[in-house]
């Protein structure tokens, strides 16, 4: 019967988990007796092996969702084919974002069983859980079934319960273990799941849920709860510091980088007293040394993310020691922009991963011009860098020039003339951009009426995504910041109607609280600008 129905099945969850905890214990306590067992049953027996290395594989897939290869599915493709290491069919497979693997005969050796223990237990009954979880979100979602499934507990999606949730069911070992879920391969027969830990970053990682939890406890004190965050908030920074040091060429962007960690871990040490101010200075001193290295430039992964995060801590410090390491970095990362700005073409040129040769310019804010700028002029009006005025005014006009007032929208780049409506690659990321100009002074009547026409577009734009990066949320909340920009309070209100409206979705969504936990691309970036209002007086 579960066979055809997997309602009762889902209904049990916390026993299949309890039951899982029972036999754990019960072969921990008699290993050796089960080991002998267990080698006599899995003789002769087949297995699915990996290729090669998990984080080889990952490593090449993270590569292959650069945004130019995301464009092009001939350009995706052709990036797998020029790598030697892998044959014919890792190539496939890696392009439909599956991990290759062989079959094989199974062959265990005696310490593979070492790494069985209690911590180990705590461990899996999180994956455990977080699968289940993800597994009847997707049997809701493929057999339209909403009946006893629903939690009220946890679908309601409140943020004290969502804060609860996160508490309950992403630590593990005092440290924050969030898990994202997809599917890997779905066919007639069967389906497979992949669950990933999150990566310490911003955008899909655990720096998010540091941020939602840092902007939670700030308006909701829990003295118990906040002990334990601050040992979080300590692990996170030793690790951080870590990186930094013995990794020269470590991304140094907002979302997907070290900026946005550090900002992150700047902010709240104000409140939690996690390290002193020389260690952040001797940090900053590593990281100037070492911004040569960047190639990216750009908010999410490089060096115009490093510069936002840099401006807002030296806005915020009130130690002239402090500030005045800041300040080198901030004149260290605007000289590194400044030597790799193409004066001819007006901007910072990429390079095409599945062809070196092939040089291209990137529009949007996430990766491209209108995010770089933004960032340059705020940091123009610190060390009054008359080159980089130069640069900003250039840039400006360069994004008036490709403005299609048709399209009210913007090329995503010199290679790829497609309209996107997101925060990364289409015009609510733009007129975000050129509204942190307008916001700190610089004046043009022609970029507030760009943003005017493409706001009363964007008020109509419905996106099936409720996201910061790619849905409706985070074109919804640029809108608002943007119309408040341009003084227009008719199109603030619309905006926050809309805002309202997709909560109430949210509210109304059930457990997809339990599939994506990421910032940009999940529910927490929209938990934490919920906490905050929805105003973007920090940096989306």
């Amino acid at each position: 019967n579960i066979e055809k129905d997997k309602t009762l099945y889902f209904l049990h969850t916390d026993e299949i988990i309890k039951g899982f905890e029972e036999s754990y214990v019960e072969f921990f306590k008699n290993k050796n007796q089960y080991v002998d067992l267990l080698q006599t049953m899995l003789a002769d027996k087949k297995h699915r092996v990996l290729k090669k290395n998990t984080y080889d594989y990952n490593t090449l897939l993270w590569e292959s969702y650069h945004p130019y290869l995301m464009t092009s599915y001939e350009e995706r493709y052709k990036f797998f084919e020029k790598i030697s290491l892998l044959d014919k069919d890792e190539q496939i497979l890696l392009y439909n974002n599956e991990i290759p693997y062989i079959e094989e005969f199974i062959n265990i050796q005696e310490k593979y069983f070492d790494r069985f223990s209690y911590d180990d237990l705590e461990r899996q009954k999180v994956l455990i859980k977080e699968s289940l979880a993800f597994d009847k979100v997707m049997y809701l979602a493929s057999n339209e079934k909403n009946n006893l499934l629903v939690e009220p507990a946890i679908g309601d999606c409140e943020i004290d319960k969502y804060k609860d949730y996160l508490l309950s069911n992403s630590v593990v070992d005092n440290w924050i273990t969030s898990i994202e879920t997809g599917v890997t391969h779905e066919d007639a027969e069967y389906k497979e799941i992949e669950l990933n830990i999150m990566p310490d970053t911003l955008y899909l990682g655990k720096s998010g849920v540091i941020k939602f939890l840092w902007a939670y406890y700030d308006r909701k004190p829990n003295k118990q709860e906040e002990i334990w965050f601050k040992n979080v908030l300590k692990s996170f920074w030793i690790k951080l510091k870590k990186h930094i040091i013995t990794n020269p060429k470590i991304q140094t962007g907002f979302y997907d980088g070290i900026g946005g960690l550090l900002h992150t871990m700047y902010f709240a040490n104000k409140k939690y007293s996690i390290f002193h101010d020389i260690e952040l200075i001797q940090i900053l001193m590593v990281i100037k040394k070492n911004i040569s290295y960047d190639t990216q430039f750009d908010v999410i992964s490089g060096s115009a993310g490093l510069l936002n995060a840099l401006i807002d801590m030296y806005h915020d410090s009130s130690s002239e020691e402090l500030k005045n390491q800041l300040l080198d970095c901030i004149t260290g990362v605007e000289t590194h922009l400044i030597i790799h700005f193409d004066d001819i073409n007006c901007g910072w040129s990429f390079e095409n991963p599945s062809d070196p040769n092939d040089i291209f310019y990137y529009y949007g804010y996430s990766h491209g011009l209108s995010g770089i700028i933004p960032q340059l002029y705020r940091s123009f009006l610190i060390t009054n860098n008359n080159e980089i005025k130069q640069i900003v005014d250039k840039s400006v006009k360069k994004i008036i020039m490709l403005y299609d007032n048709i399209e009210r929208n913007w090329p995503t780049s010199s290679s790829v003339d497609t309209y996107y409506t997101n925060w990364c690659h289409g015009s609510p990321g733009v007129i975000y951009g050129l509204g942190i100009l307008l916001k700190n002074g610089y004046v043009s009547k022609e970029i507030n009426n760009i943003i005017y026409e493409v706001l009363l577009r964007l008020v109509k734009e419905e996106k099936p995504n409720l996201c910061l990066c790619h849905g409706s949320y985070g074109n919804d909340i640029i809108g608002k910041y943007c119309s408040e920009i341009i003084g227009d309070n008719k199109l603030k209100t619309a905006f926050e109607r809309k805002l309202d409206d997709n909560w109430l979705k949210l509210l109304n969504t059930d457990s997809i609280i339990k599939v994506n936990k990421s910032y940009m691309t999940g529910i927490t970036g929209i938990y934490y600008w919920k906490l905050n209002n929805n105003n973007l007086h920090h940096i989306l």
